[in-house]
């Protein structure tokens, strides 16, 4: 019987990870599949448990803690609680960038020397 909350989707898709914990390093990995509150990465490094990751895939960016990792055939198999989402960074660097560009230029006056 199955106990999940949520019901889990097949991803199949190809993530860039940054474990954040003692030792930084980013890994590409594929994500096996994801809910409304984790995800399984397959990952071909280990990581150690409660290191916290960026998940970065397509428009998106999760931030999330390691559950599990277990040794599998072609790496490891790491399970991830999610606790932040980030999506539609495309749209946001866009928004970015036009306010950016519609910024009227800083003009530094000179400071007048007191006699």
């Amino acid at each position: 019987m199955d106990r999940r909350r949520e019901v889990r989707v097949t991803a199949d898709q190809m993530v860039r990870v940054t474990a954040l914990g003692t030792y930084r390093r980013k890994m590409d990995g594929i994500a096996v599949d994801l809910s409304g509150r984790g995800l399984r990465v397959l990952l071909p490094d280990p990581v150690d448990l409660g290191d916290a990751l960026k998940i970065e895939l397509e428009d998106t960016l999760l931030l999330g803690e390691v559950c599990y990792c277990s040794p599998r055939e072609y790496g490891y198999m790491v399970g991830i609680e999610v606790d932040q989402v980030l999506s539609g960074l495309a749209d946001l660097a866009r928004l970015n960038q036009a306010l950016f560009d519609s910024t009227p230029a800083r003009v530094i006056l000179p400071v007048s020397e007191q006699a």
